[in-house]
């Protein structure tokens, strides 16, 4: 993916970019860097981790863990997923996006 988000960029005739990267679109934007840097103006990884990293192999166990936490009392998912369980981490959620 990495390499085709590369040549796609080189097509556009762009010498260089900023890339948001979230979820998988980090771990590609990671690879992105790596392997041709020259093409990055500024990069921003978000709700991502590098591939291999500690605790990544647990991220789609957790994941469905915290859907299926969320179904029954019909609350967004990522309440679970981007917020911690704590109090600051409970309002937070309550006053974002989610709300």
């Amino acid at each position: 993916m990495a390499e085709d988000a590369v040549t796609f960029i080189r097509a556009l005739g762009l010498k260089q970019v900023d890339i948001l990267g979230f979820s998988m679109g980090g771990m590609i934007a990671q690879v992105i860097a790596q392997t041709a840097p020259q093409l990055i103006r500024g990069l921003v990884l978000a709700g991502t981790g590098p591939a291999g990293g500690e605790g990544i192999k647990n991220v789609t166990r957790l994941s469905h863990f915290d859907t299926l936490r969320a179904l029954p009392i019909l609350q967004d998912p990522k309440r679970f997923l981007f917020f911690t369980r704590t109090a600051n981490g409970r309002r937070a959620a309550r006053s974002s996006w989610l709300a």
